[in-house]
């Protein structure tokens, strides 16, 4: 973030935005102790809920420390941080509460805004009020955009500012990897839950490596596929892991620590991607 107080960040996705950077940030300031965000704290704004959680618990996995220490998270209801919490996923809604009662953010140093390519109502407002704050009663707040997917250059072009200058355009490339998509040779009746149980029979025997990630657009079809994959002829033993929305916490935040995904199955009118 030197020497500008402002930058957009694009990178593909699973690049490590949003786990990454703000890491990177605390690292800078654990260094010399008055890093980038020196004694303050780095606030990392994502659009769900659901993601504020999950990645605070895999940047407090890979930092070696306890969610709700050193990193932490705080969503509607839900409050995991703590005295001594450097690094703070939340949602817009908990920082929009926090402009309303001191406008000048005086315990942040730092604010990224992930996902921006989701961005909303919320987003916008406050990305509008951080703005605004660093213009005129706190310039030393830093500010970060990132997104995989979205333009940058309008983004950077509102950043910008008379003082500040333009605002830097930050593009890390990642690690690519190639996708193979197959399509099914004739159309099938059948419900997508079973179609999905038999591709991951077909997956399994085939003696492919790896795990399988199916991608169903809600709980109930979730639900029904695995009740489906049970009844498959598999030649190994399987676990079937849930992951939506409406899992409790403790049993969302775990299968992203322990399960590698190595083949991804999506209804026909998807793309497959292995």
């Amino acid at each position: 973030m030197r020497p500008s107080s402002t930058r957009w960040a694009r990178q593909p996705v699973g690049a490590g935005r949003a786990d990454g950077l703000g890491q990177d940030d605390a690292g800078a300031a654990d260094a010399a102790r008055r890093g980038l965000a020196g004694e303050k704290r780095i606030v990392v704004l994502q659009p769900r809920r659901v993601a504020a959680r999950t990645v605070a618990a895999r940047v407090a996995w890979e930092r070696n420390c306890k969610l709700g220490a050193e990193v932490g998270y705080q969503i509607r209801f839900d409050d995991q941080t703590g005295l001594g919490t450097r690094i703070c996923f939340v949602t817009e809604g908990i920082l929009l509460r926090w402009l309303q009662d001191d406008r000048t953010l005086p315990d942040i140093g730092i604010i990224l805004f992930d996902e921006f390519h989701e961005r909303n109502l919320l987003s916008d407002v406050a990305l509008a009020l951080v703005k605004q704050l660093q213009q005129t009663r706190r310039p030393d707040l830093k500010l970060a955009v990132m997104s995989a997917t979205l333009d940058a250059e309008p983004v950077a072009d509102y950043l910008a500012s008379e003082t500040a200058g333009a605002c830097p355009i930050l593009i890390s490339e990642g690690q690519s990897f190639p996708v193979e998509i197959r399509w099914l040779d004739s159309h099938d009746e059948r419900p997508i839950t079973d179609q999905a149980a038999d591709t991951v029979e077909n997956i399994v025997n085939s003696g492919a490596e790896g795990d399988i990630l199916v991608f169903m657009p809600g709980m109930g079809e979730i639900n029904a596929t695995i009740n489906a994959c049970r009844a498959i002829r598999a030649n190994e033993r399987l676990a079937f892991i849930p992951l939506h929305g409406e899992l409790q916490p403790r049993s969302r935040i775990w299968p992203s620590r322990r399960i590698r995904c190595g083949k991804w199955w999506s209804p026909p009118t998807w793309r497959k991607r292995r």
